[in-house]
């Protein structure tokens, strides 16, 4: 019966995501049936079968073969990547057949490796600008709005490719692995709500972002820990691992905007089981991906290369984890393998609860920067990291904490955009220019036919080598720190001075071509970055946005819904940074898409991006949860009663915390109560409450936690649990924090100001209890209690708590 209501609640899930986040926008990036495919989209055809089904797919002269996969409720799927124009068949073992039609589009295809340099595969160049977004997949740790508003922000600065887990993985998943691959322990049958998730968030990100990249981590870290063996897929065996590679082969190859990551931060030297399962992971992909999806595997920091893991073709790019090597000397070990070469080290640029640091990094501005422009320009690839262990939004990273090491990586990717400028047609070699520095501040140079590009990460003027004056050269400057280009000059010496107005790095771009100009816009810059407005009213909202130039003489916005311009002198402040106005004499309960134009005496900038709000209608009151009360211990049949308020129509999801966050009932209601049978466990669970009136959600959810019915001491087994206090209480300024030990040997408990990001404390006790002096300041507090079986070794089972301060 439980699961006949947990399939059931999970259709009514998936709709209501469909109806409520995924709404569609006809580029068909990703289509069904007989419906017209993009070229670089992808296709899916279904047939009502639980069988192991081969699909061939044909336009007459191409043929792809792919394995259907099942995807629960009687359904068999197969997804191709359509590369190819025309008329498709497809036929299937069993009979079934259909057509459909691959169509132009802007889409840029799967990433594919030339040599050193990475193209999509209508043959531009990609620049791997890599964040750790290692939670995006997770719904337990990352909701559906903060995983787009991770994403639309990522790419606003810059970013290309995201590093994520698959299976609905998040971090300190990797010990139990085994429970998001399958649904249960006989390990036969795959978890579909799991695969599903990435699915629907892989899609919505082709659909709107298709430039970004999702570097697809399949077996996350190993399950015994960072020194460790991975136990869990070695117990496995390996008929099962293959089964699921292929399952997972068959799920994602087809998408354009993935490539696979075997493993993170494993060790390979003396760990024959890692080595072994790492191996065979890499050439059951290079054998069976029919779409040739590029392929690594992840390190350890500072570790270099496995060899035995590249031999044969086995990984298509090689990833490293270097830390602070800002001048991408470790590339110069492996350029000679003629494959791509790129950083995912997560160089955090706010790490807390592991006794680093509790302020983010200083200069992160110039550092992340500089490690972008280095790494780029040596031939490879750079990655950021916001904050340890979550995936938090930039902007709310900047409003929380300052943090502002993203701030300048968008100046990477635009400048080569800028000055139309391929990757391919460079060589990379240091030696093409000197800035007097012989070590990690030496100058990073690449040079084409016609063109170099140089980055100096000091203040220091730059020598070009074997530049011919005897042919006409033009130089610009470009400043990183603010993407100001200064004007052009004809070059009449080999020697570059420094720019006087720009403070620690330069960018010199010397070309002979005939069309070297100042990028269209350029001479007045369109602001970037346009927020989700805030403090909107029916007749105001609160713009801010992100000015990064400082010859424009004030902003105007254009509001595309009525097709007026509802500000047309908005006064500019001096300097850049963030930008704050307040747009007036709106008209309530109106819909406005609106962008930002910057102005001076002389022109006007391009547009910005476009931001789109609702002023409200009326004061709206979500519905509250009535009974029963807060910290409640369930009853076996319990009812669940709410207040309305303004709501017409709630969306009700109650979940186990103890397993992992699983759902055990979803459904939208009309009315104000609902009753269900509640499991015997003794577990903590929670209720999320989403308000909606009409087609319009008012809320992003009202949590309220519970602890279900125990008749039997069906709590002795498991992970530590929290016995005093309850979640969401009022801590007192000395509060004494207990829990029920079971299985653990040891806990880390650790708490922080989650306003602040202050650590409060942090310990590795096999205690069951601690005293802890909580500020008094009115913040909401987070509290982690995460299980192991030994001192340090074994981490199963992570809970989260969250309380109020006085």
């Amino acid at each position: 019966m439980k699961k006949k209501i947990f399939l059931v609640a999970r259709f009514i899930l998936l709709m209501c995501l469909s109806s409520q986040v995924f709404a569609s926008v006809d580029n068909r990036t990703f289509t069904t049936g007989t419906l017209d495919t993009s070229l670089y989209g992808v296709h899916e055809v279904g047939v009502l079968s639980n069988s192991t089904l081969v699909f061939t797919f044909s336009n007459g002269t191409q043929k792809r073969v792919v394995h259907g996969f099942y995807d629960g409720n009687g359904y068999t799927r197969a997804r191709l990547y359509c590369d190819v124009l025309g008329t498709w068949t497809w036929t299937t073992n069993a009979g079934d057949t259909g057509s459909f039609r691959v169509v132009p589009s802007t889409l840029k295809g799967k990433l594919k490796a030339s040599g050193q340099y990475i193209l999509r595969d209508n043959n531009e160049s990609f620049i791997p600008i890599v964040d750790t977004g290692y939670n995006l997949l997770s719904t337990s740790k990352t909701p559906m709005h903060t995983f787009v508003d991770y994403i639309n922000q990522a790419e606003q600065h810059g970013i290309t490719m995201l590093r994520v887990i698959a299976a609905g993985m998040g971090v300190d998943d990797d010990v139990n692995k085994l429970a998001f691959y399958y649904a249960d322990q006989s390990h036969n049958e795959f978890a579909y709500m799991h695969f599903n998730t990435d699915d629907q968030r892989i899609q919505w990100a082709l659909q709107y972002h298709p430039d970004m990249q999702f570097q697809l981590i399949l077996y996350i870290g190993v399950s015994d820990g960072y020194n460790g063996e991975d136990s869990a897929l070695h117990a496995l065996g390996e008929e099962k691992r293959k089964k699921l590679l292929q399952y997972m082969i068959d799920r994602y190859a087809a998408y354009p905007n993935i490539n696979f990551l075997v493993y993170n931060d494993a060790a390979y030297e003396n760990h024959p089981i890692n080595t072994t399962i790492a191996k065979e992971a890499l050439l059951y992909l290079k054998e069976n991906d029919p779409f040739h999806t590029l392929r690594s595997t992840g390190h350890q920091r500072n570790k270099e290369y496995h060899m035995d893991l590249f031999g044969n073709g086995l990984s298509t790019y090689l990833h490293f984890e270097t830390e602070d090597d800002l001048d991408a000397h470790t590339l110069d070990k492996y350029v000679h393998y003629n494959v791509p070469l790129f950083s995912g080290e997560d160089w955090y640029e706010f790490w807390y609860g592991i006794g680093d640091t509790t302020t983010p990094k200083p200069n992160a501005d110039y550092f992340y920067r500089r490690g972008g422009w280095s790494w780029v320009l040596s031939g490879g690839g750079f990655a950021y990291g916001g904050k340890y262990e979550v995936s938090i939004p930039y902007a709310t990273l900047q409003d929380r904490y300052g943090v502002k090491g993203m701030d300048d990586l968008h100046y990477v990717t635009r400048f080569f955009k800028d000055f139309n400028l391929s990757l391919r047609a460079f060589t990379f070699n240091d030696a093409y220019a000197n800035n007097g520095e012989n070590n990690r501040d030496r100058a990073q140079a690449m040079k084409s036919q016609d063109t170099y590009v140089v980055y100096t990460p000091v203040a220091k003027d730059i020598t070009l080598l074997a530049l011919d004056l005897d042919e006409k050269y033009q130089y610009i400057w470009m400043n990183p720190d603010t993407g100001a280009y200064t004007s052009i000059q004809n070059v009449e010496d080999t020697h570059f001075s420094f720019p006087d107005d720009f403070d620690k790095d330069a960018v010199l771009l010397v070309s002979k071509k005939n069309d070297f100009h100042l990028p269209q816009g350029m001479t007045v810059a369109a602001p970037k970055y346009i927020y989700p407005l805030t403090n909107i009213t029916s007749t105001s909202a609160d713009l801010k946005f992100w000015d990064y130039a400082n010859n424009e003489e004030g902003f105007k916005v254009y509001d595309t819904n009525s097709k007026t311009w509802i500000a047309s002198h908005l006064e500019a402040h001096e300097g850049t940074g963030y930008t704050h106005f307040s747009l007036t004499d709106l008209q309530p309960c109106t819909n406005y898409t609106i962008y930002v134009r910057a102005y001076n005496h002389t022109s006007e900038s391009q547009n910005s991006e476009s931001q789109t709000f609702k002023t409200a209608c009326e004061e709206i009151q979500p519905a509250v949860m009535s009974t029963p009360l807060e910290g409640a211990t369930l009853q076996k049949r319990q009812t669940f009663t709410w207040h309305k308020n303004n709501a017409t129509l709630v969306h009700f999801y109650l979940y186990d915390r103890d397993n992992g966050n699983e759902l055990l009932y979803a459904a939208p209601i009309l009315g104000s109560q609902v009753t269900l049978e509640i499991p015997d466990n003794g577990h903590h669970l929670f209720v999320d409450l989403y308000s909606f009136k009409g087609e319009d959600k008012i809320n992003n959810g009202i949590r309220t936690t519970y602890i279900a019915p125990s008749s039997t001491n069906t709590s002795a087994h498991g992970p530590a649990v929290l016995t005093s206090p309850k979640a969401w209480s009022k801590l007192s300024t000395k509060q004494t924090f207990t829990w029920e030990k079971r299985d653990a040997a040891y806990v880390r408990f650790y708490i922080r100001d989650d306003t602040t990001g202050r650590l409060i404390k942090a310990v590795h006790t096999p205690a069951s209890s601690i005293t802890v002096d909580i500020p008094k300041n009115g913040h909401r507090i987070y509290m982690t209690l995460a299980s192991y079986r030994g001192p340090g070794i074994g981490l199963f089972k992570k809970i989260t708590y969250y309380f109020k301060a006085k």
